[in-house]
């Protein structure tokens, strides 16, 4: 028996917006290096934590980067001011119907993610990792919360030890 894996592709329907002044940037310029017209807004976001991308999808997405500016895909990168990865992943797969075929559309990660600014207190970063539920894997929080690596090892510290006394199921 044959049995083909299917990569997940993160996708959060209608979450870029106009009003996104970074996510329209890169939603543009994703959409200029692989040669489509830029979609309407609200478009789909592709951008989160624990992100899998499939070789040959992604040697595909390369080739098509540099077909379409007639530059190497490094060179093609870093002339462009503003890109999302994850929006030119997922756009290339969106766009792209043998890249579609290998990839299943998934509306979360198994991971429990904080992309905000606020500082997080250990107390806040417990009850983060308090709405993980069983199919999460990991946790992330954006560097640019200025929440502190001691903070942050405190409550997993803190978390692991309660996980060790509760019974599983």
């Amino acid at each position: 028996m044959n049995i083909q894996m299917r990569f997940p592709l993160l996708t959060m329907p209608n979450a870029v917006t106009r009003d996104q002044p970074r996510h329209s940037r890169w939603l543009e310029t994703s959409h200029q290096l692989l040669g489509l017209p830029t979609p309407a807004f609200p478009a789909p976001d592709f951008i989160g934590h624990i992100i899998f991308w499939d070789q040959r999808t992604t040697r595909d997405l390369v080739s098509r980067i540099e077909t379409v500016t007639g530059l190497d895909w490094i060179d093609a990168l870093c002339k462009t001011r503003e890109f999302s990865e994850y929006l030119l992943y997922g756009y290339f797969v969106q766009n792209d119907p043998a890249s579609a075929a290998v990839h299943a559309v998934v509306p979360t990660t198994p991971c429990v993610s904080y992309w905000e600014r606020p500082t997080l207190s250990k107390g806040e970063l417990n009850e983060l990792l308090r709405s993980a539920d069983k199919h999460d894997v990991a946790f992330s929080i954006a560097s640019f919360s200025g929440t502190p690596v001691a903070t942050i090892h405190a409550a997993i510290a803190e978390s692991d030890a309660i996980l060790h006394v509760l019974p599983h199921t």
